[in-house]
């Protein structure tokens, strides 16, 4: 002990000058007197522990372990020399030393509170919750003030799923310390885990109150606007923590994944592409990226970041997966075979991966193994309407119709039916009871040819009982006037039509399920449609020719998703104009038709589908003819319906209707199908109807 009167050494001196440069936050100045006491006197514990301390301020966790263990050796029963120890270890990642740190700080000071909250804190950050917990649980009997404690447990038991557990804990931290930013953060969090959106707004409100720079207080508000379809706010949110933060990788990503739904694709880019000037190498930012590209279509630069993301995150099952569904849009379906059993090598109930591998079994017309995978998807998720609906198109593909329409009744729920016919009727649903004195609601919902061929069903739905109104596309209803089994028609709209009342509604094409239809009862008498007597004459006197009349429809509509499979260029078909005593006649509509002055038959070809106003017309069009030519368009299904004779020429992989490998339609006993014998061959139809037509001009 030092005697009464006598200074205190020099060296206490300077640790006291440094000290207060420390405390004061100049670590430099501190540092540099903790090395010069350690210049005179090497073991020095108390300059070792507080370079350590500065190294672990800064960062430097190499350098704060070495200072603190020399420290340690020097005076070996200092519990704060432990903790401190503890926390160098923490932040260089290394958790096993950091708790037998925290261990031996508590062995030597039972009641150390900081020791045994970072003790809790490491076990957290190594996912050991229940540890975690358990030791929040002892610091809190030790300081039951402890706000940080409070929050912290509540972040470990949110993540073991005790959610209401996990806000009393939050409510807690701030009844302790109502400026407690992070715990109203949290709270928030765990509100919108419980759908409590209410309850979180109001917490994350409060944290901006106190915060209103806060980046990712924006960010989660964003998170729980976007749970609840909020669009608008949800993008708001995030544009605000982009503003405060602008590397915010997360709020990039969300905010490009808004716009990428919402049809702003290049926006969506650029924030995708933000997202990875922060972090080149994040795996969901390239995935993401990868996403939004091969929804553009560019497709090369798609499969690009995702093998990128795969790169760095191997077992991306996510990544492999869409990658498939990129090889899948390209036709290379070996390629995204591939993909998919690796996605499913790694997670082998991932049902979104076997739905696209039975797609793609389905696409190379290996149809039993399409069909099993389709049954693994639902075997891991049974609700999977996509799944359902793809084993639907394989079973009436195969001909198994009575199968097929059972599961074509998923189509409701998938995403992509939801647009095309987006409004949900309330009123019961008709299913072939008899409907006496009552109406009876059907609607279209899929294209015009798929509304001509199922309106055979409307005589057999009227012979049930009341009134049948039907809604269908309005450039229909002149031809469908008078049509047996149809009392009143209304027009298609996007909105459910609340002019007319009735009792009952149905989709059209749920009726050949409900008439439980295969292949040996379609009902195919035809004709079931006729056209308009004085628009025939008219027509007639148009097409007044001694030759062999016949039409030409060689493209859908360029919205369709398969019309780059099932339209040809107007130049495939010329060999068809060499044909001596042909009159050939275009029934093409749109920018479609303009291919024929650009062509090399645009002297052998006279395009009708200028004059064509409505189907009524086209029907008139086609009762003059002898013979129709079309891809898989309207057209055909209405010179089907009429009993014309129609060649229709499809691709390698048809829709349901035409199943596989039939020469003939069992739903239109006039039409030949014409199908090409490997993908994309389409000179191989052309000459086969080549040489079909040059036989029947010449025999008659």
């Amino acid at each position: 002990m030092m005697a009464a009167g006598n200074k205190p050494p020099e060296s206490d001196k300077r640790l006291k000058t440094a000290l207060e440069f420390h405390q004061s936050g100049l670590l430099q100045q501190a540092g540099q007197i903790y090395t010069s006491l350690l210049e005179s006197n090497p073991r020095h514990a108390d300059a070792l522990h507080l370079l350590g301390v500065i190294g672990i301020q800064t960062g430097d966790y190499e350098s704060a372990v070495s200072f603190i263990q020399r420290a340690v050796q020097i005076k070996p029963n200092q519990s704060f020399f432990y903790s401190n120890l503890g926390n160098a270890f923490q932040g260089a990642g290394k958790y096993p030393q950091a708790l037998a740190c925290y261990d031996k700080a508590l062995e030597l000071n039972p009641e150390f509170v900081d020791a045994g909250f970072n003790l809790a804190n490491t076990y957290l950050l190594q996912g050991e919750l229940n540890e975690a917990v358990a030791n929040y649980r002892k610091v809190i009997a030790l300081n039951p003030n402890f706000p940080e404690a409070y929050n912290n447990m509540g972040k470990a038991l949110q993540d073991l799923g005790s959610i209401a557990e996990a806000i009393v804990c939050y409510q807690r931290a701030v009844e302790l310390n109502p400026a407690y930013i992070d715990a109203f953060n949290n709270m928030g969090n765990a509100h919108k885990t419980l759908e409590n959106y209410d309850a979180g707004i109001l917490c994350y409100k409060e944290a901006l109150r106190l915060q209103p720079d806060s980046a990712d207080v924006y960010y989660n508000m964003g998170n729980l606007y976007h749970d609840q379809d909020k669009i608008e706010p949800a993008q708001n949110c995030y544009r605000q923590a982009l503003h405060f933060a602008p590397d915010h990788v997360d709020a990039s990503n969300n905010l490009a994944k808004i716009l990428q739904d919402l049809g702003e694709h290049d926006e969506a880019l650029t924030y995708f592409r933000k997202a990875l000037s922060t972090q080149p190498h994040n795996p969901d930012a390239l995935y993401n990226l990868g996403n939004a590209l091969k929804d553009q279509g560019k497709y090369v630069e798609a499969i690009d970041c995702y093998q990128k993301a795969l790169t760095h995150k191997p077992d991306y099952v996510e990544a492999h997966n869409n990658m498939g569904n990129v090889f899948q849009g390209l036709e290379k379906f070996e390629a995204a075979l591939a993909c998919y059993q690796l996605a499913l090598k790694r997670k082998p109930d991932y049902a979104s991966a076997w739905n696209n591998l039975g797609k793609t079994f389905q696409e190379l017309s290996r149809w039993e193994e399409a069909l099993a995978a389709y049954n693994r998807s639902l075997q891991y998720r049974p609700q999977n309407a996509d799944a359902h609906f793809n084993r639907a198109i394989a079973l009436l593909l195969t001909g198994d119709l009575q199968n097929g329409w059972d599961e074509y009744e998923w189509r409701f729920r998938t995403d992509d039916w939801r647009r095309i016919y987006p409004h949900r009727i309330e009123l019961p649903r008709w299913t072939g009871e008899s409907f006496a004195g009552r109406k009876l609601f059907i609607h279209s919902e899929q294209g015009l040819g798929d509304t001509l061929q199922f309106i055979r069903y409307l005589p057999r739905v009227k012979s049930k009982g009341g009134r049948v109104i039907l809604e269908t596309m309005k450039s229909l209803h002149p031809l469908l006037q008078g049509f047996p089994g149809i009392d009143q028609l209304v027009e298609m709209s996007a909105t459910p039509n609340k002019t007319v009342g009735y009792d009952f509604y149905v989709p059209l094409l749920s009726l050949p399920g409900i008439f439980r239809t295969t292949l040996t009862n379609i009902p195919a008498e035809v004709p079931y449609i006729r056209a308009d007597k004085t628009r025939t004459a008219r027509w007639r006197e148009k097409l007044d020719t001694p030759k062999y009349k016949v039409g030409l429809v060689w493209a859908g509509k360029p919205s369709h998703k398969n019309d780059h499979n099932r339209s040809i260029p107007l130049t495939k078909l010329a060999p068809l104009a060499q044909i001596e005593g042909v009159a050939l006649y275009g029934l093409q509509k749109g920018a479609s038709g303009d291919q024929i002055e650009a062509s090399s038959c645009r002297y052998s070809i006279q395009n009708l589908g200028y004059e064509l106003n409505d189907f009524a017309d086209t029907a008139a069009a086609v009762a003059n003819l002898e013979l129709v030519i079309t891809v898989d368009t309207s057209v055909a299904h209405l010179a089907g319906a009429m009993g014309k004779p129609v060649w229709t020429l499809l691709p390698f992989m048809p829709d349901w209707r035409w199943l596989m490998d039939l020469d003939r339609s069992p739903w239109y006993p006039s039409m030949r199908l014409f199908r090409q014998p490997e993908r994309g061959n389409w000179d191989a139809v052309i000459h086969s109807i080549t040489t079909e037509l040059s036989k029947l001009v010449g025999a008659g």
